[in-house]
């Protein structure tokens, strides 16, 4: 049985001694809190939980969650507003009456909106990606319905044991106007590379792709997306030789 469970870190300081560090201390993890509530205890695979926390303290978690035992994942989300102690209801974000498996989530919330954005992957027929987005305006309550990503195209049919396809990412400008997309793109024998592309409506439609990583003849997968308070967008990724299933990659 696999449940998402939090545990929450308590930093404890101990005491301030003269010609030492400013403080020293030693985490300390209160009682596992589980965060899925899926019926039962046993047959419940849920799998690639991402949390933040926001400057209130505010928990948010998303994962890819098969309750069903259908061997299809659906993409859940849940939150606490008491530092972890309860969670709220989950959330089911993906349209399992598509049955399709909806892979690795990711979330970003706004510093000054708050609105709370989720991106995720699932396998098409045709065997390519596509990328699925929704927004939350109200902190996480309800969200919109879930929609491929407009305005750009994504190609990748990548899916291997070191290829996830292409783990779609977001973040979020300091003053919330502007929500970049990297990704994964690449299809058939040519090496994948990392893509940025942004919107500036919401996540309703996105422009400007461009090729990130200055390597093309090796494969660029996996990104890491986050922006700083100057504006500045920070993309970390995997980088290999010219084949896609390069299992030994650097970071970049």
């Amino acid at each position: 049985m696999k449940a998402i469970i939090v545990l929450t870190a308590i930093l404890v300081i101990a005491g301030y001694a003269q010609d030492s560090l400013p403080w020293k201390g030693t985490i300390i993890f209160d009682d596992w809190v589980r965060v899925d509530d899926a019926p039962g205890i046993s047959g419940h695979r849920a799998d690639h939980p991402y949390t933040i926390i926001d400057t209130d303290y505010n928990i948010y978690v998303v994962w890819q969650d098969d309750r069903d035992g259908n061997g299809l994942y659906n993409i859940y989300f849940s939150y606490s507003s008491n530092l972890g102690a309860t969670y709220s209801a989950d959330i089911c974000l993906s349209d399992s009456a598509l049955n399709l498996n909806y892979r690795y989530p990711w979330l970003i919330k706004g510093r000054q909106t708050h609105d709370i954005y989720v991106v995720w992957q699932a396998l098409a027929a045709d065997n390519f990606w596509d990328v699925y987005l929704v927004r939350s305006s109200d902190g996480g309550a309800t969200f919109s319905a879930p929609d491929t990503i407009r305005g750009i195209t994504i190609s990748n049919n990548q899916n291997s044991e070191v290829n996830f396809g292409p783990l779609p990412r977001v973040a979020l400008s300091a003053n919330d106007s502007i929500l970049y997309l990297a990704w994964a793109d690449g299809a058939g024998n040519s090496a994948t590379r990392v893509k940025c592309a942004r919107s500036t409506d919401g996540g309703n439609t996105f422009f400007g792709d461009v090729i990130v990583n200055t390597n093309l003849a090796g494969v660029a997968r996996h990104p890491s997306i986050a922006v700083d308070d100057s504006d500045v967008v920070h993309i970390a990724y995997e980088q290999g030789s010219g084949t896609n299933q390069d299992p030994h990659p650097n970071i970049y």
